[in-house]
């Protein structure tokens, strides 16, 4: 039986492309989704090989949807494949530890052994993620976020509220609440819209709102 894959990406062109490719390396498509609520939802109902998906998705980020497998004890590897240069955001994504991560500035050759491990339960990280992996071990002024803490910020700059935050992650609006504290302490800001700025740096949200 050949492997089995949920494709996440909100471009139809994209998904075509990679479920071709996928076909090529005897991986079955099982599912394709255009954003990560949708990613999740079949993940949950088709219990795949492993998920690939874009890092930046509508609804749900990659990260954010690794965090919610992880977190429901869902056993499914997650393979990111991102074009962000942003050396934070892809820092982020490190941190939350996926299975597989492949960079669309490396060859072709990397995604194919990305898609490879992922099908065998292997990890696998083409050039460009090892090397900001290797440059965020260097010693650093600056806090470094959990996955965690990375997921909050985003909602937070998003607008949502401590209600709907906590909806969204299912924790109580106390725990988001002493969450946000934490998280203002960690990077040094006393006032949400200042979260809000450092979220547009990380490039986490695309601008003000």
């Amino acid at each position: 039986m050949n492997p089995q894959v949920i494709l996440a990406d909100d471009e139809t062109c994209i998904r075509q492309t990679l479920a071709f490719l996928l076909r090529s390396e005897k991986v079955d498509v099982v599912g394709e989704a255009a954003n990560g609520e949708e990613a999740l939802a079949m993940c949950r109902s088709l219990r795949p090989t492993f998920l690939l998906s874009d890092l930046r998705l509508p609804v749900l980020d990659a990260v954010s949807v690794l965090l919610r497998l992880r977190a429901e004890k869902l056993g499914i590897p997650v393979m990111i494949y991102t074009g962000s240069e942003n050396e934070l955001v892809l820092n982020a994504a490190l941190a939350a530890a996926p299975a597989v991560m492949v960079h669309k500035s490396d060859a072709l050759d990397d995604l194919r052994m990305g898609i490879r491990c992922a099908s065998q339960g292997r990890s696998y990280f083409s050039p460009k993620p090892t090397l900001i992996n290797a440059k965020s071990k260097a010693p650093s002024h600056s806090p470094a976020l959990t996955p965690s803490e990375t997921e909050l910020l985003r909602l937070l700059a998003s607008g949502f509220s401590t209600k709907m935050a906590a909806g969204h992650l299912r924790i109580s609006e106390h725990t988001v609440s002493n969450r946000r504290e934490d998280l203002m302490r960690k990077l040094n800001v006393h006032e949400v819209t200042a979260l809000v700025r450092t979220a547009v740096r990380m490039g986490l949200v695309d601008c003000l709102t």
